[in-house]
């Protein structure tokens, strides 16, 4: 065969060799002699908003200078693609010695909970081949397992266009955003404040789950597998439990239905927490949400400003001891 198609031998062969290329690179550029922090979870803690130096990994590095902080973070993640996300990262990277799992309160709800990957599981390409990827495996439909199969058939031949695809949101379309949101005018605000009041529209007639089925969610099993799974390999979890989103927006244009739905959500999340026997830490309080004014949020559920996640990084650091106990 591969002599009757010379050029597709050819193309094959050096596609390969560029993607061992890459990978070797990004085991260079990873490498790093200190264990490492993962930072898991969506476009609450990772989105353009913020320029480097200003990111919670940035300030989550200066308060941890033993551990090499990586914020692992895509937007639109489900829990099952945080746990392949750090499968991905350990190919590239190495295991972690800690994983700072990141929810809001309804993360479990969000599409009805039936929607378990992002991009339609393009993240199952890092499946592992070992005993917990067959027993994920397992758990997929048929359309999942046959996305699985195809992502991992290609696996080999993708390096380059993640690898772009990559550098592209780093440096062109999160700046090109930024820059958007920072000199958009009075508009950008209109739009957000007509969606908050749809989204309260909507949840006006929401009946609040109680904790069996919150915690049957398809996202909420995914995440006791993740959790499960970062344990057996010996990985320390914590789990932070974000504000839901702007209060100021909340207070204006919810009625007090959809406020108490909210705050029921969050009890479930951290009944939730609590029953994984999880070291957390929830910001829905009063104190703390008392320190996320208006002008912290880009909109509903986005913090853009550096000194917000300044001051999540220290009640992480004042809360949960993420350094081995001396």
């Amino acid at each position: 065969m591969w002599n009757r198609f010379p050029a597709l031998t050819r193309a094959l062969a050096l596609t390969l060799c560029v993607t061992v290329v890459l990978y070797l690179a990004a085991r260079c550029i990873y490498w790093d002699s200190r264990p490492r922090m993962y930072l898991l979870g969506d476009s609450a803690i990772g989105n353009y908003r913020l320029d480097p130096g200003q990111r919670l990994q940035d300030h989550l590095a200066l308060l941890y200078p033993e551990l090499r902080v990586e914020n692992l973070a895509e937007p639109g993640s489900a829990p099952m693609d945080y746990y392949l996300q750090v499968t991905r990262a350990e190919f590239l990277a190495g295991k972690p010695k800690v994983a700072l799992v990141f929810f809001t309160p309804e993360k479990f709800l969000q599409d009805s909970g039936s929607r378990r990957f992002d991009e339609d599981g393009v993240n199952l390409r890092w499946l592992p081949w070992n005993r917990l990827g067959l027993e994920l495996f397992g758990t997929l439909n048929a359309h999942e397992k046959s996305v699985a199969v195809v992502q991992q058939a290609g696996l080999p031949f993708f390096a380059v266009q993640d690898a772009a695809r990559s550098l592209w949101i780093r440096y062109v379309q999160w700046p090109w955003e930024r820059k958007q949101m920072r000199t958009a005018g009075p508009s950008r605000r209109t739009r957000i404040e007509a969606k908050v009041v749809q989204e309260g529209r909507e949840e006006d007639s929401v009946v609040v789950p109680d904790s069996t089925v919150f915690s049957s969610q398809a996202r909420s099993r995914d995440a006791e597998f993740m959790i499960r799974a970062l344990r057996s390999e010996g990985t320390r979890v914590f789990i932070v439990i974000l504000p839901f989103g702007n209060p100021n927006l909340m207070q204006r244009m919810w009625t007090p239905k959809v406020l108490a739905y909210h705050d029921s959500l969050d009890y479930l999340m951290r009944a939730w927490v609590r029953r994984q026997g999880m070291p957390y830490l929830d910001f829905n309080n009063p104190g703390d949400l008392s320190r996320f004014p208006d002008s912290n949020w880009d909109d509903l559920t986005h913090l853009k400003a550096p000194a917000a996640f300044a001051y999540i990084s220290r009640r992480i650091a004042d809360t949960l001891f993420l350094s081995e106990p001396k």
